[in-house]
């Protein structure tokens, strides 16, 4: 297990698990799309860690997690981000914390500081 594990269990969940963007960065999305890359807020799904048990899709409030259409290597069709993902997710992290084989990254955006 890892450190987001245990933080679960012991009844409180950190920002931790939030991984900050800098402006004029990139993370490369490792889901069904692998070739892309994300700047702004966004969720990864390891595909191969998803059983479809499909808490995330239940929990997120703005329906950005769907079924996907092609098996894994363990016989599930797991969740993925849908298509406008990046542009109307919020980053709040309610997949994450559902999710029971921590198979989500939660990706937000840094706000730009006036310098």
């Amino acid at each position: 297990h890892d450190g987001r594990t245990a933080q679960r269990r012991n009844g409180h969940v950190s920002r931790a698990h939030f991984i900050p963007i800098k402006k004029g960065t990139t993370v490369s999305q490792t889901s069904d799309t692998s070739n892309t890359t994300k700047t702004g807020n966004h969720i990864v799904i390891d595909l191969e860690r998803c059983k479809g048990c499909y808490l995330c899709i239940t929990a997120c409030p703005h329906d950005l997690i769907e079924k996907s259409e092609h098996l894994n290597s363990t016989g599930c069709y797991p969740a993925r981000p849908c298509a406008s993902a990046e542009i109307r997710c919020t980053a709040c992290g309610l997949c994450w914390q559902v999710c029971p084989d921590v198979a989500i990254e939660v990706f937000k955006k840094q706000k730009e500081t006036g310098a």
